[in-house]
């Protein structure tokens, strides 16, 4: 059975249930499929494979192809429009498969198509589409819950996808789903009745899915904001700042905050993307929030972002 889905923009039909995903009424010729099959090769044999943790692999052996195990699964990505899932592997897994084809399937997808996967939520600003990221654990989904009960509807929570297909940088729209770390939904007085409750990278965190919550069509790149958490030499806290950042130094910015970007030189893209990102970081404003590890709340992180950021 397949279910049609649209994502990214992308009618996806797929194999796999996506609960996160909008159904979409159209079905057809579809941009990208997702298939069950049987991968001929043993992703941990071949000599280009890289192994950075013992439960995930990853390997690009030709143009247009990668292979990855997560979870002891195995995928293959190839050409910007498919991804296959051996069925031989994925045994009783099946309910977890869309948080690796969301995730790491659809970043490569879109890294095929020469769009640039940015690790952070997009929200919907005054100006254009405002990405908020930062390393795992900087505070990008509480930053999310607390614009989200503000009224602030986002286009993406865990990956935001750049494409600069019209000559300017504009974010599209994911599918409308976010989570919430359990300990900042109560911080931020969320009503969790009826909320899934999930464990995901060791954290315990709600799923809300609102369609009110979500913008579906895509949005002009205004800005991105990097959340660091810091603290000063000697031990003391560091005073809040929200400042911009400019020139080489915002395209370091934005190149530590793609989205898997080990994968880049290894895809034989990185000159490519390169110049996208400096064409995009051109036409956007970049900003740095550095705030203590402790003792500022979310919600103040989140007005500070609101007050310092103009796009927003």
């Amino acid at each position: 059975m397949l279910y049609y889905y649209r994502i990214f923009g992308f009618l996806t039909a797929s194999e796999v249930l996506l609960p996160e995903a909008e159904p979409a009424e159209e079905t057809g010729n579809p941009d990208v499929e997702i298939r069950f099959g049987r991968l001929e090769h043993d992703i941990t044999a071949h000599p280009k494979t890289k192994s950075p943790g013992e439960a995930w692999h990853y390997c690009f052996p030709e143009d247009g192809v990668m292979w990855f195990r997560a979870d002891d699964m195995d995928f293959q990505v190839s050409d910007g429009n498919r991804i296959m899932i051996d069925v031989s592997r994925a045994g009783e897994r099946l309910e977890h498969l869309h948080v690796f084809v969301l995730g790491t399937a659809f970043g490569v997808i879109h890294m095929q198509r020469g769009n640039v996967p940015v690790h952070g939520a997009a929200v919907e600003g005054r100006a254009g589409a405002v990405i908020i990221t930062g390393y795992s654990g900087s505070g990008k989904s509480a930053v999310l819950g607390s614009l989200a009960l503000d009224g602030v509807r986002f286009l993406a929570d865990d990956v935001s996808v750049v494409t600069t297909k019209s000559g300017h940088p504009e974010v599209l729209s994911g599918y409308p789903q976010r989570k919430i770390a359990c300990e900042d939904a109560a911080a931020l007085g969320y009503d969790i009745e009826g909320l899934e409750r999930i464990n995901e990278d060791n954290r315990d965190k709600y799923v809300i899915r609102r369609a009110e919550e979500w913008r579906r069509e895509a949005m002009p790149l205004a800005a991105i904001i990097e959340l660091v958490p810091a603290e000063r030499e000697d031990g003391e806290p560091v005073s809040p700042e929200l400042r911009e950042i400019r020139g080489h130094a915002a395209l370091q910015f934005v190149m530590r905050n793609l989205y898997r970007r080990q994968f880049y030189s290894e895809t034989g893209i990185l000159p490519e993307i390169m110049k996208k990102i400096l064409v995009f970081t051109s036409n956007i404003r970049t900003y740095q929030l550095v705030r203590p590890r402790e003792g500022i709340s979310v919600r103040d992180t989140a007005e500070m972002i609101k007050a310092g950021c103009e796009e927003l």
